[in-house]
């Protein structure tokens, strides 16, 4: 990382990152996520793909073939 960031994720944000200590498809990550959230599986893909978005635009992930929504 070349910059001094400071990213925070706390509820659902945190399991995903937690989640993400191994290389994990959309799928799966969404599924974990509803494992332990009530949500809308849309609604949660959605989310998800915009947060591991930001999270490659930050460098915080090194393979991110997740675009966020358009």
């Amino acid at each position: 990382m070349d910059q001094d960031l400071l990213f925070e994720a706390d509820g659902a944000g945190k399991v995903v990152w937690d989640f993400l200590a191994e290389a994990r498809s959309l799928d799966e990550i969404v599924e974990h996520v509803r494992s332990v959230y009530r949500v809308d599986r849309d609604r949660c893909e959605a989310d998800i793909r915009s947060f591991v978005a930001r999270l490659a635009e930050n460098d915080l992930v090194r393979e991110c073939d997740v675009a966020p929504p358009a």
